[in-house]
């Protein structure tokens, strides 16, 4: 990301809500942030057709950004190559 935004909401002591939003520019220095794992497997369903199923896992090492957000991601992906 190289834009960030973010809203801040709060009282103050006069018992008002006040909201403020600050923004702030990134340089994406975070290349090597994700670790991905996944493993692959191979399934011949006919004599022409294989199918690749992966299950897989993206998580952060470092935090992303001024917010440092920690991001999780896992998901299943299968492929048949015709």
């Amino acid at each position: 990301m190289n834009l960030e935004g973010y809203n801040f909401n709060y009282k103050i002591m006069a018992g008002n809500d006040t909201t403020r939003r600050s923004i702030f520019t990134n340089k994406g220095e975070h290349v090597l942030a994700m670790l991905n794992l996944s493993v692959q497997a191979k399934k011949i369903v006919s004599q022409r057709i294989p199918v690749l199923m992966e299950p897989f896992i993206k998580v952060t090492v470092s935090g992303i950004d001024f917010g440092r957000l920690k991001i999780f991601n896992a998901g299943f992906a299968t492929t048949a190559k015709i």
